[in-house]
């Protein structure tokens, strides 16, 4: 079942969908938009270069990431979770929640 989310989780994910557009890499066109209080804190697409991925090229060490939500997503809409070492970071950043496409192609919100 479709996990329940708001308009707002539905814009924040389109806009990761746009940033993921920007992606360099040849496969696997990620996007992360990184939220606090419905402002927008930080996006990153990942690259082609190895350990160049959105989630941790998004969670930046010089801005307050604790309770942030962080919304990922694949250009083609595949299972966009996060891999184990960019969950670790997320966890790292004190990111609350994350959304993104689950392997059922089926939104899903994860609470960190």
């Amino acid at each position: 079942m479709e996990t329940e989310i708001s308009y707002k989780d539905r814009r924040f994910l389109a806009m990761a969908l746009k940033t993921a557009a920007k992606s360099t890499h040849p496969q696997h066109r990620m996007g992360v938009v990184v939220t606090k209080g419905g402002a927008v804190k930080s996006t990153a697409c990942n690259l082609t270069t190895w350990g160049s991925h959105a989630e941790r090229r998004a969670v930046r060490p010089h801005m307050d990431m604790e309770g942030c939500t962080v919304y990922i997503i694949r250009k083609n809409l595949r299972c966009s979770a996060p891999c184990p070492l960019c969950r670790e970071a997320l966890i790292e950043a004190g990111i609350k929640c994350i959304i993104y496409y689950n392997e059922n192609h089926q939104i899903h919100r994860e609470n960190l």
